[in-house]
């Protein structure tokens, strides 16, 4: 609509203004044009191939594309360019989760956790983990910890999977 056009519009006024094109990716992304956000992202990439956040982003189109292999690989890359990039080390323990590596999953969640995840999202991806694999007080205890270090925006989705591990437990 007219949002992407005119982001189309200030990425080619200006085409090394990262930040717009950011907002034409997203804005690509929500329409669920993900050949243009793929291109977009590429053109990032061509013009510095150690940009994080367009490796980033590109990871998450390979998820979504369900190519976990390439997004594993995309990811690894940013933590190779950048070890303390939270967002890189919790999807590549999302792409570990979604292909059944519970370990290397829980690995990359208690990195996120070390690294100074400030909303939470280590533990809960930790707690999802341990209820998955029937380890009921472990997975509370990490829900727990989640709602202790989660600023308001991640509380509601934390409540609800604590909930449903108190529902299994038959607790609530």
């Amino acid at each position: 609509g007219k949002a992407i056009t005119s982001l189309e519009k200030r990425v080619d006024a200006r085409p090394k203004d990262e930040e717009a094109r950011f907002k034409l990716i997203t804005a690509y992304q929500t329409a669920g044009d993900y050949d243009e956000a793929t291109e977009q992202i590429d053109d990032l990439l061509d013009d510095n191939e150690e940009n994080t956040e367009a490796l980033l982003q590109k990871g998450r189109m390979e998820m979504v594309e369900g190519d976990y292999e390439e997004a594993a690989d995309l990811f690894s890359q940013v933590i190779e360019l950048d070890d303390e990039h939270v967002d890189a080390t919790n999807m590549l323990g999302r792409v570990y989760y979604e292909t059944g590596q519970y370990e290397s999953a829980l690995e990359q969640f208690e990195k996120v956790v070390k690294l100074g995840d400030d909303n939470g999202l280590g533990y809960i991806n930790i707690a999802t983990l341990y209820q998955l694999q029937g380890n009921l007080e472990e997975s509370l205890e990490n829900a727990n910890l989640a709602v202790d270090s989660a600023n308001a925006e991640t509380l509601f989705n934390i409540y609800l999977g604590r909930s449903n591990i108190l529902l299994e437990m038959g607790d609530a």
